[in-house]
């Protein structure tokens, strides 16, 4: 895994950076007792939060499985494909 964030001189926008390699994960199926090699992949994301001004509220979007690879990290279970989330926050600090 390699995580990389930036944050601007203003301090109220992140920027950030993952990308992880999933590979030599091995998975059991319990209905005949087989080993499976899952394929190995990588997955890379980026976000970027913003906090307001003066304000416990923030926004965030962050985009993940960039290279839009159907893989496997639990058998059985494909991953999406580039999908998009975002929303607000609030810190209670």
């Amino acid at each position: 895994t390699l995580s990389l964030s930036y944050k601007l001189k203003n301090k109220n926008l992140l920027f950030s950076f993952d990308a992880q390699h999933l590979g030599g994960i091995h998975a059991k199926d319990f209905s005949d007792n087989t080993i499976h090699i899952l394929e190995d992949s990588i997955d890379l994301n980026l976000g970027v939060n913003y906090q307001f001004p003066s304000s416990k509220w923030g926004a965030f979007i962050q985009a993940n499985n960039l290279l839009s690879q159907t893989y496997q990290r639990y058998l059985y279970y494909d991953s999406k494909q580039i999908n998009v989330l975002g929303g607000l926050s609030y810190s209670f600090k």
